[in-house]
């Protein structure tokens, strides 16, 4: 049979929707101005954080049922939901990566590189990327050229900086997407409730800051994470992509916030996240609160919490109790608002 499908009215009318929501979309995109300008302006990427933002929301209020994280989860020996911490608990085994000592093998490798090569070809090739760049010859061909003389990948970026400058991507939230799509009012005005408590008796919001650390670029989840508290009350700052602990240091004790908010994807919190948490006790910063999310292993869980952090969130997280959660710990363990 060539086509097994052929002539069902449930596969014809799931790809007659598919074609006519990616031709509205076409459309959007060309009376923006073309996907180039739309990428500039980040129209895509809101367009991605708004429909990421309403499905968290379905997820959360179990309205979108995901099997084993909104429903039917796996439950712990005294029968309930294995949730927070508890859910990232597993006796998988896992590699476990000195992140320290990584950086310092590859700095060597660069070092031997760069004296091993012959310079007066180095700085020939990036020129030549750089008026390729500038509208002139072949740009892909100048690159190559360029990696074939050993020129490293951050000099060749750096030599179309050099011409176009850097993309800085948009860091504003989706504001009022997520608190729209929670179908279940009660908990989310619970939520709200605890915020205006917390406002009354300190004069202010619960303040948090959103940061991602290193080259870790998967920024969707801090993004939700962001959007979501923002809607639930909180004031919310999100912090750009590529930090160092000592920048995002510097933001939290500016910013004056309440909790630091630190999303790992990249299995870099063993180093990372301390190097944060101990810049920002230098700088006086010592009463904040840390909440970790994102992919950690349990064997980590001990370690982190010696060095500062007071919460882990592990994906299948519900928004709405973690930031019932945050709230709770500022005034019942850190005291903010008694």
């Amino acid at each position: 049979v060539a086509d097994p499908w052929g002539g069902s009215y449930m596969m014809e009318a799931l790809t007659d929707e598919l074609e006519s929501r990616a031709q509205k979309l076409i459309r959007e995109v060309i009376e923006f101005g073309g996907m180039s300008k739309s990428i500039y302006e980040g129209w895509p990427k809101r367009r991605i954080e708004e429909f990421s933002s309403r499905r968290q929301a379905r997820i959360d209020s179990g309205e979108e049922v995901i099997i084993g994280v909104n429903k039917h989860r796996v439950q712990t020996e005294d029968g309930k939901d294995n949730t927070g911490e508890e859910k990232l608990r597993s006796r998988v085994p896992v590699r476990i990566v000195d992140t320290r000592s990584v950086r310092s093998e590859q700095l060597e490798k660069l070092k031997s590189v760069r004296n091993s090569r012959n310079n007066d070809q180095v700085v020939s090739a990036l020129e030549q990327i750089r008026l390729a760049a500038s509208g002139g010859d072949n740009l892909l061909e100048a690159c190559v050229h360029a990696g074939e003389v050993r020129c490293t990948l951050g000099e060749i970026s750096s030599a179309m900086e050099d011409v176009w400058g850097r993309h800085r991507a948009s860091t504003g939230l989706v504001g009022g997407v997520y608190g729209q799509e929670y179908s279940h009012g009660d908990e989310v005005s619970k939520v709200l409730e605890l915020t205006r408590s917390f406002e009354t008796k300190t004069g202010r919001r619960p303040r948090l800051l959103v940061v991602k650390l290193g080259q870790d670029g998967h920024d969707r989840g801090a993004k939700i994470i962001a959007s979501a508290f923002s809607d639930l009350g909180f004031d919310v700052d999100l912090g750009p992509l590529f930090q160092t602990p000592a920048e995002a240091a510097r933001q939290a004790i500016e910013s004056d916030v309440h909790v630091v908010g630190i999303s790992s994807l990249a299995a870099a919190h063993r180093t990372s996240v301390p190097e944060l948490i101990s810049e920002v006790r230098r700088s006086g910063g010592g009463d904040m609160t840390f909440i970790l999310g994102g992919v950690v292993p349990e064997d980590d869980f001990a370690q982190l919490h010696e060095q500062g952090v007071d919460m882990i969130f592990g994906p299948g997280t519900n928004v709405v109790n973690a930031a019932e959660k945050v709230l709770r710990h500022l005034v019942e363990v850190k005291q903010v608002a008694r």
